[in-house]
This record gives C-alpha cells, sequence and structure tokens, in this order.
C-alpha cells in the first residue's frame, strides 16, 4: 500500500519522483529525518550477476549521525525503507 498522506516539508516518491543524479536529501522514516546522499539505480554499476530487479530505484546513504554509511533502499513496489524526502 502507497503513503499519501503529506509530511510538511517533505515530497512523496510515489508522486514526486526521486532525483535522476546524485544528490543530497534528507529522508523521514518514521520520526527521525536522515541527511543522505542519494545514488539513483545506475545499470552501469552492475554486472549481469549483480543486476537488481526492476523495482529498485536507488539507495540514500545516511552522510552523518550515528547511522552514517546506513543505506536506505528505494523500491517501486514497497514502502519499506522510506517514502518521504526533500532535496536539499
Amino acid at each position: 500500500m502507497k503513503t499519501l498522506e503529506q509530511k510538511e516539508g517533505f515530497l512523496n516518491r510515489h508522486i514526486n519522483s526521486l532525483p535522476d543524479s546524485i544528490c543530497q536529501i534528507e529522508i523521514l522514516k518514521g520520526n527521525e529525518v536522515y541527511l543522505c546522499t542519494w545514488f539513483p539505480f545506475d545499470e552501469s554499476e552492475y554486472s549481469e550477476k549483480t543486476m537488481p530487479s526492476k523495482e529498485y530505484l536507488g539507495t540514500a546513504q545516511v552522510i552523518e549521525g550515528e547511522y552514517e554509511g546506513i543505506g536506505f533502499h528505494a523500491w517501486e513496489h514497497d514502502d519499506i525503507e522510506f517514502v518521504w524526502y526533500a532535496i536539499i
């Protein structure tokens, strides 16, 4: 089920596509906001054996704080990792 309830200051990735280039974003996960570098899916970075499924959109990697280095993945088919983001 896709989350559509508006979160002030954030965009919903189901309505506003995630950026198509590497950039800094903030993501909202639960009640926590994480500063991240957004890495959109780039087919050239994978081999035939390591290629993710078509639903993979990219990864937001945390760049500061307690969770620095952790990646939150965005998948077209679910909201497990994150939905809300803001471009910095």
